[in-house]
């Protein structure tokens, strides 16, 4: 079964809005930046939702494709890499924002602000 472009369109659409999101915060001063405790929040919720999008597109792919089902976030990743759907350098560094994403989740009392720096690009 083909992966339904709907449903990855919306996906990719919120990606690209919370991208233009992070470029805006990521255009501020570290001062500013981290001064203002609603833009490591917003930066936070944006990049745990833009990477929940990227889960979710490599979940529909498997599961339209019917490749082998993975044993956690990462290795969503690593299933499409195998299936050469992703190269290994985009794998390795989707697999990196899997498990940032466990971080912000599950051990966000751990994340702390000063570690952000406004110099996120998207190219």
């Amino acid at each position: 079964m083909k992966p339904d472009p709907e449903v990855l369109q919306g996906k990719i659409d919120l990606i690209e809005e919370h991208l233009t999101l992070l470029e805006r915060l990521a255009a501020k001063n570290f001062e500013d930046f981290v001064r203002e405790k609603r833009n490591v929040l917003s930066a936070k919720h944006a990049l745990q939702e833009s990477i929940e999008a990227c889960l979710d597109i490599g979940n529909h792919i498997i599961s339209r494709k019917g490749y082998r089902r993975p044993d956690d976030y990462k290795g969503i990743f690593r299933v499409l890499e195998e299936e050469k759907i992703l190269k290994r350098d985009l794998a390795n560094k989707l697999v990196e924002m899997a498990k940032f994403r466990n971080l912000l989740v599950h051990m966000y009392e751990d994340v702390e602000d000063k570690n952000y720096s406004p110099s996120f690009k998207t190219t």
